[in-house]
């Protein structure tokens, strides 16, 4: 079986669909099937696209500047890769909604009769695009390329429910979580990494994201601002991309004379970013809109409790007792950061729950297998 992985952007920065596509490469060559990568150059990350050990990697270059905030990821030659590439391949995986890249394959995948899987990965909705354009790109793009699937790949319960309304109540969706791998975990030195960042000994509440204003970053600092009480034994301290939104954080927390009290941080990867989530007391996912937040599965995996908004799509973690889930507010995150940071909170339970939960749902070793099956049965079908 021939596979070939489609997503437009491989770059970790940009959050859990390229990590998730990632992982679905290299685990089904460690399974010991033959998979190839289509991405493009658009902001890409060289080093991180070579950590993949088999297949062949094809980079397709974009018009524009690879490094603009605002894309138009549209590749050059793709057509002319397609013509000479497509027919060799059993069936094809497309990932990310709002992926011309993506959708331009489905098509080329339906038109020559090759099985293709669709895995909108969270992207079916959007935030940031007008009226307009999104229902241009629903009617042209999302719905055919769902329709047409073989079959659907949804991160969540509210991703599968989009998809179905799509399709109709269809046998042809299947929900398969954002997965883990607890060895990227083991890292942990807390007087390291407070040391290189200059962080006090105050009990840490942990952000880590793309900064952006679906993330609910500004609730939490609302939230965080309001409870005097907690200060003077807790720090907020949030990871991310560097984005306006982020330097309009900063300048709020300026204005809120909060300086001494919340930290921002760039990016950590690998070893980095497992010590900070294991220096971290309690995990923070203050989302206004997501799709089975890969921060929570992570985070348990360091047994850490978490602070999740119902807007993460992810209550059966709250539900085995591994995290406190609440509205997308302030006043609401406000009290869930009270009752998670009280002295009588028993955190340690919360996070062994978690962790428990994590570690016998989300393992990659097992999820890839029902990938196997998907795109199997996707080629018998024909």
């Amino acid at each position: 079986m021939k596979i070939l992985n489609v997503c437009d952007i491989m770059n970790p920065l940009y959050g859990g669909s390229v990590v998730r596509s990632f992982q679905i490469s290299q685990h089904m060559i460690d399974a010991g099937y033959d998979v190839d990568l289509l991405t493009t150059s658009w902001n890409i990350d060289y080093k991180y696209i070579s950590k993949i050990t088999g297949g062949e990697k094809y980079i397709l270059d974009v018009f524009g500047k690879t490094n603009s905030n605002n894309p138009k990821i549209i590749p050059k030659g793709l057509f002319k890769w397609i013509r000479q590439n497509i027919e060799k391949y059993d069936v094809i995986h497309v990932s990310r909604n709002w992926s011309l890249l993506a959708s331009i394959v489905a098509l080329m995948a339906r038109n020559k009769g090759i099985p293709y899987i669709y895995s909108p990965m969270g992207f079916i909705g959007s935030n940031n695009k007008s009226k307009l354009i999104k229902s241009l790109y629903r009617n042209f793009f999302t719905i055919p390329d769902i329709k047409n699937a073989s079959s659907c790949i949804a991160v969540s319960k509210e991703e599968e429910l989009d998809i179905n309304n799509i399709i109709g109540n269809s046998n042809k969706t299947t929900l398969i979580p954002n997965g883990i791998i607890l060895s990227d975990f083991d890292y942990q030195n807390n007087k390291l990494f407070r040391s290189e960042y200059k962080l006090d000994q105050r009990n840490i509440i942990l952000f880590i994201g793309r900064m952006e204003p679906i993330k609910g970053i500004n609730l939490l600092i609302d939230a965080y601002s309001n409870l005097d009480s907690i200060h003077d034994d807790w720090c907020l301290v949030l990871i991310g991309t560097n984005t306006e939104f982020k330097k309009s954080m900063i300048k709020k927390t300026n204005e809120l004379k909060m300086n001494n009290n919340i930290f921002f941080l760039d990016p950590l990867f690998a070893d980095k970013k497992s010590a900070a989530y294991h220096a971290a007391e309690v995990i923070a996912i203050p989302s206004v809109k997501d799709a089975m937040t890969i921060i929570a599965p992570e985070a348990a995996c360091c047994k850490k409790p978490i602070l999740y908004t119902n807007s993460c799509d992810f209550p059966d973690l709250a539900e085995n007792g591994g995290g406190l889930e609440i509205d997308p507010s302030v006043n609401a995150i406000q009290k869930g950061l009270e009752k998670i940071t009280h002295p009588h909170f028993n955190r340690k339970e919360m996070g062994l729950k978690g962790y428990n939960y994590v570690v016998k749902n989300f393992k990659w070793t097992e999820l890839i297998k029902r990938y196997v099956l998907i795109f199997q049965s996707s080629i018998k079908e024909i």
